[in-house]
């Protein structure tokens, strides 16, 4: 049961950490940015001292190739987003929903979930704990469902 618990919780942490990839990839673009911003042209074959060890079309090579891996990323985490919503909603209970929301897609800290949703740390956590059972007894669930239709 413990490895089911935390496959469900890797396939919902999945989010944020795609998240904070993106987050990741914004700032060193951003950096190389300024970079190019500083980069002068090479206006002459000959070499000079005090130049710069960056290209400008280097650099614009490397942010280019940022953007694009950028745009996949939040391709992914679009679809990524979707699927994990699907299954938080299939959840009959609205508390569940959204304490699962909350920790999963907007990433708060359970002292934040706590203090929005009104709740005891220690009840916070008993939601928790059964709405992430209620996700692996669906799993399962459906996955005997559709080994049943294969038979079939």
């Amino acid at each position: 049961m413990q490895g089911r618990r935390d496959t469900v919780i890797s396939f919902l942490s999945r989010y944020r950490w795609l998240d904070k990839e993106i987050d990741r990839k914004i700032a060193e673009k951003d950096r190389l940015v300024a970079l190019a911003c500083r980069v002068s042209p090479v206006l002459s074959r000959m070499l000079k001292g005090g130049g710069s060890i960056y290209k400008s079309s280097d650099i614009v090579a490397q942010i280019v190739d940022l953007e694009a891996e950028i745009n996949a990323d939040l391709d992914e985490l679009i679809n990524l987003k979707k699927d994990i919503e699907n299954k938080i909603n299939q959840l009959d209970s609205p508390r569940e929903r959204l304490l699962l929301k909350y920790r999963y897609i907007d990433g708060k800290q359970w002292s934040e979930i706590v203090i929005d949703m009104g709740y005891a740390w220690a009840q916070v956590h008993r939601i928790h704990r059964r709405a992430i059972e209620k996700m692996i007894h669906k799993d399962a669930d459906q996955i005997g469902r559709a080994s049943c239709r294969e038979r079939v």
